[in-house]
């Protein structure tokens, strides 16, 4: 590939072969190629003759919508770099986030510039820019040169709490990526695809097809909202899902309990949270037409592994208290198992790192390098050496997820490093009891953690299940558990409602 290179030229191509096709389709909505493209070029110029150029950071705070991709699409236009912040983000993170990364404009809805007037970070950004469309009947026919080490994106990591890391995605990195996860998903122009996945959705551009973005807040989510999908899909003939577990379990769930399919929905791709065995066997009831398959990675390296729905099946059993199945390495990932350490990992050769190398079987931390893979942060050399460990030029990322790799190379996950608990010289890993709580009818979501020494579990009950119908569940299996506790409600992560927040347990249950 050459040196020069923009992300924004595979949307260009894709519309230029394709004008008329439908690009995005939201709420009532709708936008063909060619006009997309079009407002891009419009909009390009409109950010320029505000003050906006090439390199310049821009904090983008607007929902996913046709006004995103517009705006996302504008910016790689003429080379600026999109800062991109979840909408579920606090104040306090996004305070955070500023003090990171130093913007030179905002664009915004008017409500958020109104209320940013209030916010001391985003008051000293001068320009200040509303996400509509404004047709300026003229736009810039070329987009701007760009290599492929300039940034393109900058995205921050997911963890709630401490400095943020802002993901230093370059233009480079965002095309491997694509070519990586469109090896996968494998999108074509005839595809009506839904997806509540910013990243994906741009791949979708890049392709040349169809996407719709549903109406579904994760954080506030209502069966109106299942409802209202539901007969988007099955209007729009949807074929291809990708999306969160929380997002396809409310579906499958919906599907089955109103006797309802989507015959014309071929293939799903979900991640970003763990899929346990009983959730599988939801998605198949529900769905029995289509192919589906679970991703694993992580903000920094993504895809990682990826496995078929089916074959899930013939390992719930015999690892049940060992590791969830993630499958095969995708072709781009190279993967290592390493000792667990909290400390800076420097290793200067291939031959250490051969040394170090765990057996299959063992438990250890996930270490991935590729060309997919993120390099660096921004303006965060510590983060770089905590989190990044480079060997003649090639960089290799520590995922904070334990694991281990079976002889046939499939990868297990056994849950975050810092999660693990230490006990009589075995490795006990509350991720692996998250999975086996779910084979449970009377449970919604559980796990355990270690209290005054003690291994407890966590359990948040199913509605109309009692604790007592929970112990008579697992009366017969011989967990190294000494006692129960029972929430009405076991935090989650704000971006997919799937993952617990393990932090935030620890708070509820031990007030710090």
């Amino acid at each position: 590939m050459q040196t020069h290179f923009n992300i924004v030229q595979l949307f260009v191509e894709a519309a230029l072969k394709n004008p008329e096709g439908i690009a995005i389709v939201h709420k009532s909505q709708e936008i063909t190629y060619g006009k997309l493209l079009q407002e891009v070029r419009e909009t390009s110029e409109l950010y320029t003759g505000k003050g906006i150029a090439k390199g310049d950071k821009v904090l983008v705070f607007v929902p996913m919508s046709i006004d995103l991709y517009r705006t996302v699409l504008s910016l790689f236009y003429i080379g600026a770099v999109p800062v991109f912040l979840d909408e579920w983000v606090s104040i306090s993170r996004l305070r955070l986030c500023l003090t990171v990364v130093q913007c030179k404009a905002f664009i915004g809805p008017l409500k958020l510039r109104i209320i940013g007037l209030l916010i001391p970070e985003i008051f000293k950004i001068k320009i200040r820019i509303s996400p509509g469309y404004k047709s300026l009947n003229s736009g810039r026919k070329e987009w701007a040169s760009t290599e492929l080490d300039d940034s393109a994106l900058i995205t921050f990591t997911t963890g709630s709490t401490g400095q943020p890391k802002a993901a230093n995605r370059t233009h480079g990195l965002l095309y491997e990526q694509f070519k990586a996860l469109r090896d996968i998903i494998q999108p074509s122009v005839s595809d009506i695809n839904m997806t509540t996945l910013p990243i994906v959705l741009l791949i979708n551009l890049g392709v040349g097809s169809s996407s719709t973005i549903p109406k579904f807040k994760v954080s506030k989510h209502n069966a109106k909202e299942t409802q209202f999908c539901f007969h988007q899909m099955k209007q729009s003939k949807t074929n291809t899902l990708v999306t969160s577990p929380f997002f396809i379990r409310k579906m499958a769930e919906y599907l089955l309990e109103h006797h309802q399919s989507l015959p014309d929905l071929q293939k799903i791709f979900t991640g970003g949270a763990p899929v346990f065995f009983p959730e599988i066997e939801l998605y198949k009831n529900a769905f029995p037409q289509a192919a589906i398959e679970i991703i694993y990675g992580s903000t920094e390296a993504e895809p990682i592994s990826r496995l078929k729905a089916e074959q899930i099946e013939r390992h719930s059993d015999e690892y049940a208290l060992e590791g969830l199945n993630v499958g095969s390495l995708c072709k781009e990932s190279r993967v290592c198992i390493i000792p667990i350490m909290e400390a800076q990992v420097v290793i200067n050769s291939e031959n250490e790192l051969d040394r170090i190398r765990l057996a299959p079987g063992q438990i250890g931390e996930i270490i991935v390098s590729g060309p997919h893979v993120l390099r660096d942060y921004i303006d965060n050399p510590e983060a770089v050496k905590l989190n990044k460990i480079f060997i003649n030029g090639i960089c290799w990322h520590r995922t904070g997820d334990s694991g281990f790799l079976d002889d046939a190379g499939n990868l297990f996950l056994t849950g975050r490093c810092n999660t693990l608990i230490y006990k009589d010289e075995k490795i006990i890993s509350p991720f692996v009891y998250e999975g086996l709580f779910q084979h449970c009818k009377s449970v919604e979501i559980g796990t355990i953690m270690e209290i005054n020494g003690n291994v407890t579990g966590i359990i948040e009950l199913k509605k109309n299940f009692t604790s007592e119908a929970f112990r008579t569940e697992i009366s017969t299996l011989n967990l190294p558990i000494s006692e129960y506790k029972f929430v009405n409600k076991i935090p989650r992560d704000p971006r997919h409602n799937s993952k617990i927040d393990y932090a935030g347990l620890k708070v509820k249950i031990q007030g710090g």
